[in-house]
């Protein structure tokens, strides 16, 4: 697929946070290729402070129908409304909340080194909807006060907000610090080069412009364009990832002719899941991996 879109060049992006470290600590391991930029460090904070804002209100709604909603006697229709109403509020702070965490962690992503930490606080949103939902629910069921048809209904609508709450809160493509690294050092195994392409609508980075994710996103926010620049240019923009579709796209860069993109080598995935990329077997002569592909901006 030729390039259509326009390629711009990336705006130039502020300079990444330095991690202090002592002289042990950094003959011990090396420094991290992808730091977190100082604006983007703050634009997670400020996410992360409104989602437990968020969650502190739906918590405290909870508590509302726990302690008073449920407890009126007789328990009427009318205080079966209000109990759906307090359901349907809690699960859309909730809900909010949990995409604003979401965003935080892809803007300012947490360490994988404590397994345990980062689970948590990359499925904090699920955990939050648990708690939001589950003892109303088991409060509901046990309730004395209220018919059974009235338990059936808030019973019932409490667990689909659950669900819902709980599948959205969820990051099924977490990011963490290690895994920007990682990313970085693919992209440079595979290109040789540390270039990548985006859209500002979009979540990840690519390979090439040439893609069919790119060609065919429509994205009016920046005149339709893709955007070129560095895995740093990448992650500061809000693009933590590299598609997950990157060896497919090797294919794809390759068929559009993409200058270099015949000399990337084919990947492959060893029996204990790592990737590696072994030499490129091609009867052209192999870029050198000092060599930069051309950005195809003016294809």
């Amino acid at each position: 697929m030729a390039t259509t879109k326009k390629v711009v060049k990336a705006s130039s992006s502020p300079a990444p946070t330095k991690r202090p470290t002592s002289s042990s600590a950094a003959s011990a391991q090396p420094a991290p290729r992808i730091q977190i930029s100082a604006e983007n460090k703050g634009k997670a904070r400020m996410y992360r402070t409104i989602a437990i804002i968020l969650w502190a209100v739906s918590i405290g709604l909870e508590l509302f129908g726990i302690f008073y909603v449920l407890r009126r006697v007789p328990f009427t229709n009318t205080w079966l409304i209000v109990l759906i109403g307090v359901l349907v509020v809690c699960a859309i702070l909730t809900i909010v909340g949990s995409q604003l965490w979401k965003r935080a962690n892809h803007l300012d992503p947490p360490s994988e080194k404590n397994k345990v930490s980062f689970f948590v606080k990359s499925q904090l949103g699920s955990i939050v909807a648990i708690l939001a939902f589950l003892p109303i629910i088991i409060l509901i069921l046990l309730n004395k006060n209220m018919k059974g048809s009235q338990k059936a209904i808030a019973g019932g609508v409490a667990g689909v907000l659950l669900v819902v709450a709980a599948l959205t809160g969820a990051d099924f493509a977490p990011v963490s610090q290690e895994s920007l690294d990682t990313d970085a050092s693919l992209v440079s195994q595979i290109t040789g080069s540390d270039t990548v392409y985006w859209v500002p609508g979009g979540s990840v980075y690519h390979l090439c412009p040439d893609v069919s994710d790119l060609q065919q996103t429509n994205q009016n926010e920046a005149k339709n364009q893709i955007v070129e620049g560095t895995v740093q240019e990448a992650v500061d923009h809000g693009k933590p990832r590299l598609t997950k579709k990157w060896q497919s796209e090797i294919t794809q860069c390759q068929k559009a002719g993409f200058e270099g993109a015949n000399a990337w080598p084919v990947s492959d995935v060893t029996a204990n899941g790592l990737t590696t990329i072994p030499s490129a077997t091609t009867t052209e002569e192999p870029t050198s991996n000092n060599e930069a592909p051309a950005t195809g901006a003016s294809q």
